[in-house]
């Protein structure tokens, strides 16, 4: 039978497991001996003897495919714990090291209520709780959530609060996304002229710019000279000011790329605002760029299962590229989806509908020989576009390519293709 003491005036749970309401503490729960008075708390501030949870997913700043994330952990354990006393856990979302999300749940998961934001770290961590006592914190745990396209355009999210009147927002300092998205759409951005390849050389810079608005969505394009029908091809816009951003001059213009259509484009972030005023001239906040054409379709009914831990084993990609064209398969991509479809047979290849044998030195398309592509509908997978899309590798075809993990689903056609193979 569970019995509760009281001590000082307070109530002690029987996971505190003293010999005696009465008599002194024998084996007190909490590490530090308690002598008459409340249970003293340790250099971590916990009260209870119990271990910490152990993290199980996501950690390691795992990409996480939605805004309201599963959170698993393992169980405490308390020596002195009575077995009739149930824990239950404090679980805390964070972010700059505050709090943003947090609950108490009797489970070892937890899904929030709310959405968190797209393409953005989070950390997490866990305590067991009895009562008014509480265990030590886990170790933090940290992921990342999705970029949040939709359809190819991002038109909903988080939009920084209108100024203060007179006054202006910051320009955010996003060059680090500029580089990392060089990085991960390498062969993109050494095709981003637009005079010479079309609608093909915006892919780049509209990947860019729906990245941004997963940030904020005052980023756009620029419109050059204050037209809103000229898009600037190696500008991106944030609109400062108050009220609607569409169509707004009140903007700062940000140079993403040098050498646009040079020999070796490279990524770039050159504040042009005041340049460009003293030019007399102006920029204009546009979004979505004239012209541009969107992927839609059905909502998928599968998640994409996180692959990369199987693809670290096929880090050495140099026979990913042995006749020197992009898109048919080779040695490297067969190795890895056969790995992949040893889990899951909805795993294949991306036939890529957007490129023909112009694009590939005159030889047929079977493949992109760097996507893979998951099929999340039912029926024939064989030529089906309900696919999930990723590219795997950075720099195919390319002197050094290497591994990489982008998830493009809804940023272009795809549609699965065995290559002949199954």
């Amino acid at each position: 039978m569970t019995r509760l003491c009281t001590r000082a005036g307070r109530v002690l749970p029987a996971i505190l497991f003293l010999a005696a309401c009465g008599g002194t503490p024998t084996t007190p729960t909490s590490p530090s001996a308690a002598t008459g008075g409340d249970l003293t708390a340790t250099a971590d501030g916990s009260t209870l003897k119990v271990t910490a949870p152990a993290l199980i997913a996501p950690i390691g700043g795992a990409r996480v495919d939605s805004l309201r994330p599963t959170l698993t952990w393992t169980a405490s354990t308390g020596t002195y714990a009575s077995p009739g006393v149930a824990l239950t856990y404090d679980v805390q979302i964070l972010t700059g090291g505050a709090a943003i999300f947090e609950a108490n749940v009797a489970a070892t998961s937890w899904q929030p209520t709310t959405n968190a934001l797209n393409n953005t770290t989070y950390g997490w961590r866990v305590r067991a709780r009895a009562g008014s006592d509480v265990g030590p914190w886990s170790a933090e745990g940290t992921f990342q959530t999705p970029e949040g396209s939709t359809g190819g355009l991002v038109t909903e999210g988080f939009r920084t609060p209108d100024p203060a009147p007179g006054t202006r927002l910051p320009l955010p300092n996003e060059s680090g996304l500029v580089n990392d998205e060089y990085n991960r759409n390498f062969n993109d951005w050494q095709n981003s002229c637009q005079d010479r390849l079309g609608e093909r050389g915006w892919i780049w810079l509209d990947k860019l710019v729906d990245r941004l608005r997963t940030r904020d969505l005052r980023w756009g394009y620029n419109g050059k000279r204050g037209n809103p029908n000229d898009p600037s091809q190696d500008v991106v816009d944030y609109h400062y000011g108050a009220g609607p951003s569409d169509g707004s001059t009140q903007v700062y213009i940000i140079d993403v790329l040098l050498q646009h259509c040079g020999n070796a484009p490279s990524p770039a972030w050159i504040d042009q605002t005041d340049v460009t005023a003293a030019s007399g001239t102006v920029g204009r906040f546009i979004y979505p760029r004239p012209g541009r054409t969107t992927v839609t379709g059905p909502a998928p009914t599968r998640a994409l299962p996180d692959m990369q831990g199987v693809l670290a084993q096929f880090a050495d990609a140099s026979d990913s590229c042995p006749r020197g064209i992009k898109y048919v398969n080779n040695p490297w991509q067969d190795r890895v989806i056969d790995a992949f479809r040893q889990q899951d047979l909805r795993w294949g290849y991306n036939a890529k509908p957007t490129r023909t044998a112009a694009d590939n030195e005159g030889v047929p398309v079977i493949a992109a020989g760097d996507e893979a592509a998951y099929h999340w509908g039912d029926g024939t997978r064989q030529g089906s576009t309900e696919v999930h899309l990723v590219d795997l590798l950075v720099g195919h075809c390319g002197p050094t390519p290497f591994i990489g993990w982008r998830v493009f689903t809804g940023e272009e056609p795809g549609r699965w293709t065995g290559a002949g193979r199954f």
